[in-house]
């Protein structure tokens, strides 16, 4: 979890962006980015943690898109099943992504 944290911080810096880290478990999202086009959550999920519960967490803390990084391909099917499962599949502020993407 935490060479995800760098990793995905790091590309973000490189394109530019302001970059938060969780410092520790405290309710906040794994990362907080910020750039031109506005402030996004970034969780990182590997599997062993609640997905929606991390999801809903932020969009009710007030950010316009959650992006949920799925380090492996069944955490990211068991999200995408999550996310459909609780009717949020479609929801435009909810974004999976692949690990490999970064």
């Amino acid at each position: 979890h935490k060479y995800w944290k760098a990793r995905i911080a790091d590309y973000y810096r490189k394109k530019g962006c302001q970059v938060e880290v969780e410092k520790q478990i405290n309710g906040k999202p794994d990362l907080i980015v910020k750039s031109g086009e506005g402030t996004v959550a970034v969780e990182i999920e590997t599997g062993k943690s609640d997905p929606i519960l991390n999801i809903m967490k932020n969009l009710k803390h007030g950010f316009p898109i959650v992006i949920t990084v799925a380090t492996s391909e069944s955490a990211e099917q068991s999200i995408l099943v999550k996310l459909r499962a609780a009717q949020m599949a479609q929801d435009p502020r909810i974004r999976v992504v692949s690990g490999k993407a970064f």
